[in-house]
């Protein structure tokens, strides 16, 4: 997956249980998203609460 970071591209792999996905699913038809979408959304605000490092 993906994410833009001020420009660069990161990228990186989560491994999550079958029941983890379940989860995902449920809380993105709920949302009338794709799952994809809604992870990104989780991934970009559990960015945003990270430390901005100086000269980033």
């Amino acid at each position: 997956m993906r994410v833009p970071n001020n420009g660069r591209q990161v990228s990186f792999t989560i491994s999550v249980s079958p029941d983890v996905v379940k989860e995902l699913d449920s809380v993105a038809s709920l949302c009338g998203l794709p799952r994809s979408t809604l992870i990104r959304h989780i991934i970009n605000g559990w960015l945003s609460t990270l430390p901005q490092r100086a000269g980033s």
